[in-house]
């Protein structure tokens, strides 16, 4: 088993965003965080299992936080599903922020199209 980590900024507006993934051979983590000193946030989790015919979404939970940790939850089930890997998000991005949120994950996407090959059984038709 090899584990790989990339790790970047950018900034976005007035923010610096960091970003950190944990390639592993079936899973990843991702971490985004902003502001100088934000502490790590919410931790989410979801597998890219179908628990039932009648369940489109993989199952997700929130491991970490309260209702904080949507944007990680929802982020980790979008992924998960489209890529086939167990998927842990953490975000340290600030509460009300979704221009903030919405550019993470587009570049979290991006990060994943070229890291990864959507599963056969997930890919768009």
């Amino acid at each position: 088993m090899v584990l790989e980590v990339e790790a970047f900024s950018e900034s976005l507006g007035d923010s610096l965003v960091r970003y950190q993934f944990l390639w592993l051979e079936s899973s990843v983590w991702v971490w985004v965080n902003s502001g100088p000193s934000v502490p790590m946030g919410a931790m989410a989790v979801s597998s890219p299992i179908q628990v039932s015919a009648m369940e489109r979404d993989p199952p997700s939970s929130i491991l970490i936080g309260t209702l904080d940790g949507e944007f990680a939850k929802r982020l980790a089930r979008k992924l998960a599903k489209r890529f086939g890997l167990m998927v842990y998000v953490t975000s340290g991005l600030p509460k009300n922020s979704d221009v903030l949120e919405g550019a993470a994950e587009k570049k979290i996407l991006e990060v994943f199209v070229r890291r990864t090959k959507p599963s056969a059984s997930t890919a768009p038709s």
